[in-house]
């Protein structure tokens, strides 16, 4: 059985007899209505509480008692009959309505989205819980669902297995599971079940690898590529997802993957050849891959999550940015974002380094004479996020000035009606918390410091350039305040000895 169902299953339960334990009487009645996940989620459930015949409860006399659990169908198959009064099982709706009239007029019913609606009379009578009605029915929107009480306690609970070491991770955390609920709603078209939402959960739930960082496999079951450090930061992973479906949305999966393929590296090409077939397989065209990415991007959609394809751990966040970055100049129409107090040029895998305070020019393409208001955000998490409206006309500057400290680079990106987003990565070096950048103007591509992986070693952080031409190369080294850099250099060999 799924983990979710078997939660779903104890809630029900433990509710059942909270509520029984304070009855009294000689005469009890006792009918309630559940509001869940569809048809097959809910079988599950009714397997589950029907496996002793229904639930046993005892009651504030001590007297026990056995509530039978009915899962409502609009119509039994071929062949199969309405258990009898007192008994668990599949049923059509006359069938409460029967046990409601009859000696025994107790029950626990499953309702399922989609289906029938219990009737008025019914309904009036009887106690309900799980997700609120209106919430589970056809007319409600992917937003009333998600916003549910019941569904929120279910992803809180979920995400509250794991110590989020702290707040910020928690709520990037929630925000990956919204948007992957919200981006299967729009694959499956906001079908009436919310099956594919419901599969999220599903995955969430499924988690259960101690070995493995639960924010990488939090990552896997939402559909976002996974962050190198093995923790979740949304705004760079929905950020750079959104990348790469602007990407294929612009020149197709083939076109796409070419122009990405064209300047990385050797080790790369096989998983983006993995990745490229899969989206191919999942996505029959390349203009439904922005509308969920994360959906189609995900390599397990169904209630559980497994062992990963080979090329999602190896495409992190980290790894698509600098793919991403090495594809071809800015598409035509789009908005263009510059930090204009850089200390060093552009270059591959480092858009702009600055001392402290980041200076941005954004620019419309020349065929807008006509002002149009913008949107620029920093992305991050909730305590990171910052926002800017100005109206442009040609192109107009603004100042940030209130950095977070950050670990990864810092992603503005500007939108507006009718264009297509620019982006821009800076780095300040007095809130960067490698303290440094080391470049070099021989250098055809840069990665960032990130923390060593090299755990026996004394080294905090590496990061590596890619210098063109043999004979001498001269590296400058970067530093914010406060951090100062010793006298002596060491080198070593790819086999670890000194060189």
């Amino acid at each position: 059985m799924k983990r979710i169902t078997q939660e779903l299953a104890s809630r029900i339960q433990n509710r059942v007899r909270s509520q029984m334990a304070n009855l009294q009487g000689a005469t009890v009645e006792f009918r309630t209505i559940f509001h869940g996940p569809p048809h097959d989620l809910m079988l599950e459930v009714l397997q589950l509480l029907a496996d002793e015949g229904g639930i046993e409860v005892t009651m504030q006399n001590g007297q026990q008692m056995l509530v039978p659990v009915l899962l409502q169908m609009d119509q039994l198959p071929p062949g199969q009959h309405n258990p009898a009064i007192g008994s668990s099982g599949p049923c059509e709706p006359s069938h409460l309505l029967s046990v409601r009239n009859s000696q025994n007029p107790n029950f626990v019913a499953l309702l399922a989205p989609g289906g029938r609606q219990i009737s008025l009379s019914l309904s009036s009578a009887s106690d309900e819980f799980g997700l609120g009605a209106a919430n589970n029915s056809a007319t409600a929107t992917i937003s009333d669902w998600l916003n549910d009480q019941f569904i929120q306690e279910l992803i809180d609970d979920a995400l509250d297995r794991h110590v989020w070491p702290s707040p910020e991770q928690r709520h990037d955390a929630h925000r990956l599971v919204e948007e992957a609920v919200r981006g299967a709603d729009e694959a499956h078209r906001h079908s009436v079940d919310r099956r594919g939402a419901w599969a999220v959960l599903s995955r969430i739930w499924s988690i259960s690898d101690p070995r493995i960082p639960f924010g990488m496999s939090l990552s896997l079951a939402c559909g976002f590529p996974p962050m190198d450090d093995g923790f979740v930061d949304s705004g760079e992973q929905i950020g750079v997802l959104g990348d790469l479906a602007g990407d294929m949305e612009d020149s197709g999966f083939t076109g796409g993957f070419e122009r990405i393929g064209a300047n990385a590296e050797p080790d790369d090409q096989v998983p983006l050849g993995m990745v490229r077939d899969h989206l191919v397989l999942r996505c029959d065209r390349p203009t439904a891959f922005p509308r969920a990415p994360q959906f189609f991007y995900a390599p397990f959609q169904g209630d559980e999550i497994g062992d990963p394809p080979d090329w999602w751990p190896y495409l992190t966040v980290e790894k698509w940015k600098r793919l991403l970055e090495d594809t071809s100049d800015r598409p035509r129409g789009a908005i263009k974002v510059e930090c204009v107090n850089s200390i060093i040029p552009v270059a591959r895998g480092i858009n702009a380094v600055v001392l402290s305070d980041v200076e941005l020019e954004v620019s419309l393409p020349e065929a807008r004479e006509q002002p149009i208001e913008v949107g620029i955000v920093r992305e991050g998490s909730l305590a990171n996020k910052r926002n800017w409206r100005l109206t442009v006309s040609g192109s107009s500057g603004l100042v940030d000035d209130e950095l977070p400290v950050h670990g990864s680079q810092l992603r503005y990106s500007a939108e507006a009606v009718g264009l297509k987003k620019g982006t821009v990565r800076v780095i300040s070096l007095n809130t960067w918390k490698p303290g440094f950048i080391v470049y070099s103007r021989t250098a055809s591509k840069i990665a960032a410091p990130k923390a060593s992986k090299d755990k026996k070693s004394k080294v905090t952080y590496e990061t590596s350039l890619t210098l063109n031409g043999q004979g001498r190369h001269y590296l400058d080294v970067y530093v914010g305040a406060g951090v100062s850099v010793g006298d002596k250099a060491v080198g070593s060999d790819e086999g670890g000895g000194v060189a």
